[in-house]
């Protein structure tokens, strides 16, 4: 049975949810079972235990817990992340290696896996959130890749509260301080600071001048000698220009 028609039968989607991801599935592709959890139709649990009935694998929840070194390192930590794959235990009666995976119907996951594998092993299914999950906390979490991210994360904390604050009565300008940040500068910045009163004052003085009757005086009445020399010292000067961007090119 097909994974739509097991989640229909569960009611846990109902038939114009499952439309829409088909829908979607045939103008974009993707796995059906991913676009009906992206939308928020299923969670992932859900999911996987249609999944589980459907490819007669068991579930594994891994969490955060953190798994045996000697299990964790029968399989390279690249391949693991590659493949979405993660060794958790080993059966303690027929020492079969137990291997959680995010997409089991993957036959190059699998053949990978038995090339690499001089062992018997057993798949069990896993949620793409739970098993990235668990790779963070036996990988990545107190690795050098691990603790350089967890120092930058905590470096744009402390940036945003720091910038929290605004002082009272000023107006600060709402622009960006870098391409990658999204707090506001603040006077320390160096950015100018304006007190309300100078932009009432500035407000004002603008009103003043557009509404005055000075107007700019233009004298046009050239001759045509002086209109010709005029065009010909332009000429010359777009020369000049034209040779100094050469130059600088």
């Amino acid at each position: 049975m097909k994974i739509g028609q097991i989640l229909l039968k569960q009611k846990a989607i109902t038939a114009e949810q499952l439309a829409i991801a088909l829908w979607i599935q045939n103008k974009w592709g993707g796995i059906l079972g991913r676009i009906l959890h992206s939308r928020g139709y299923v969670s992932e649990e859900t999911l996987l235990e249609a999944l589980s009935l459907q490819l007669e694998i068991p579930v594994i929840f891994l969490g955060s817990k953190k798994f045996p070194k000697l299990i964790l390192n029968t399989l390279p930590e690249s391949l693991c992340e590659a493949q979405l794959v993660l060794p958790f235990a080993k059966d303690p009666e027929t020492d079969v290696l137990e291997i959680a995976v995010a997409n089991p119907r993957n036959f190059h996951t699998v053949n990978i896996l038995k090339k690499e594998l001089e062992q018997p092993f057993r798949l069990f299914l896993a949620g793409f959130i739970d098993i990235t999950n668990a790779m963070w906390h036996n990988f990545k979490s107190r690795s050098q890749t691990g603790l350089m991210f967890i120092e930058k994360v905590k470096q744009t904390q402390n940036t945003l509260e720091s910038r929290s604050t605004r002082s009272n009565g000023e107006i600060i300008s709402e622009i960006p301080v870098g391409l990658d940040s999204t707090v506001f500068p603040l006077e320390s910045d160096g950015y100018e600071v304006i007190e309300e009163e100078n932009l009432t004052e500035e407000y004002n003085q603008l009103v003043e001048n557009l509404s005055s009757n000075h107007k700019p005086h233009f004298n046009m009445d050239f001759s045509s000698t002086e209109m010709a020399e005029l065009s010909f010292e332009d000429n010359d000067e777009v020369e000049e220009l034209q040779i100094s961007d050469d130059d600088e090119v």
